[in-house]
């Protein structure tokens, strides 16, 4: 339950036991029935009303930040919004994927968080083409860090792209339409990553190794 919903009902139950402490005082029990079916009546609106509004904010819809990173700003966005990265990966040059570079972000208190994003480069101009957050609590389509991934197939459908690392313990599930990737160890999601195409796969995949693909996060 919600904090706004578990404020609701505590004030709806307040409000009953007053009901009931006056009609007892003015010894007007016939009005019980009515009181309590107002009540009644006024619950199940609100809390109606509650659930549409929650269902209308966490509707799918196209992601287009992570971690106060958008796909598409430049490295020197990125910089201004979030400062100096950890791990600045510089330019990097392949013929499979052409210009790239990678910025990771860490939190001082907390070993397991990052932040990666990496940047597509065109003519020495680079700007962010995917971005994947590790061990943190932002939240795509309505899930995070602890959702389980049948509740988020239940609710998004199968993936149209899955990766499955290497080792065989960990995997990404990939929604174009909505450019969220979430990944999943042990039937939780662990993570969350966005990209300008919507896909997101790991360098070394179950079955075949590869060494440099379109889309990878650190593995």
């Amino acid at each position: 339950m919600s904090v706004g919903a578990g404020i609701i009902w505590s004030t709806l139950i307040v409000l009953l036991a007053v009901a009931i402490w006056r009609t007892t005082v003015n010894k007007k029990w016939k009005a019980v029935g009515k009181v309590l079916a107002v009540i009644i009546g006024l619950g199940v609106l609100i809390g109606t009303a509650w659930w549409g509004w929650e269902e209308y904010q966490n509707r799918p819809q196209v992601v287009e930040s992570l971690g106060g990173v958008s796909v598409g700003m430049t490295d020197v966005e990125v910089t201004l919004a979030l400062g100096k990265p950890g791990e600045d990966s510089g330019p990097r040059t392949s013929e499979k994927v052409g210009q790239w570079k990678v910025f990771v972000y860490t939190k001082e208190h907390d070993d397991d968080y990052y932040l990666l994003v990496r940047f597509d480069g065109v003519n020495g101009v680079f700007t962010v083409d995917m971005i994947c957050e590790e061990k943190g609590y932002s939240s795509l389509l309505g899930f995070s860090r602890y959702s389980s991934e049948q509740a988020l197939v239940d609710k998004l459908g199968q993936p149209e792209k899955v990766s499955i690392t290497a080792s065989g313990l960990e995997k990404m599930i990939s929604y174009p339409k909505w450019k969220a990737v979430f990944r999943i160890e042990k039937g939780e999601v662990t993570g969350v990553c966005t990209s300008k195409d919507g896909t997101v796969e790991f360098a070394e995949e179950y079955g075949e190794t590869v060494p440099e693909p379109t889309n990878s996060p650190a593995s």
